[in-house]
């Protein structure tokens, strides 16, 4: 290597490690931002900043219609336990981000991300 490579070689590697680290502590930004939002009756029954989460909670959602168990941990949320006859709720997915929301008609009690910057893509567009 010449001279000249070396130093194209050092700037370079410093552009990527200062776009690592600005993309690291963007994440951990967006992260602090974040909160599950559990609404009952189109109403917000809890809201639960990411920062206040621990290892894991759970949450017990009772309504005059029945109840649901929501776990909630640093990956996301997910209903893990509901008295609605179908249990299409306790089947979906865990929630991660914006995009996704977890609903139990019978109860009225949904589960959903809040406080992320939307892009406008979903998972297909990126």
């Amino acid at each position: 290597m010449k001279k000249g490579d070396k130093i194209i070689a050092i700037i370079l590697i410093g552009i990527i490690m200062g776009w690592g680290i600005f993309q690291l502590v963007s994440n951990q930004v967006e992260a602090d931002n974040r909160s599950v939002e559990i609404k009952v009756n189109d109403q917000v029954y809890e809201s639960i900043p990411f920062t206040n989460i621990g290892d894991s909670q759970e949450i017990r959602v009772e309504t005059e219609r029945g109840y649901n168990i929501i776990k909630i941990d640093q990956d996301g949320a997910e209903v893990i336990e509901a008295s609605c006859p179908d249990k299409i709720c306790v089947h979906t997915p865990k929630v991660t981000n914006s995009r996704g929301i977890i609903a139990c008609l019978p109860n009225r009690v949904s589960v959903e991300i809040t406080g992320e910057e939307e892009d406008g893509l979903d998972e297909i567009s990126n």
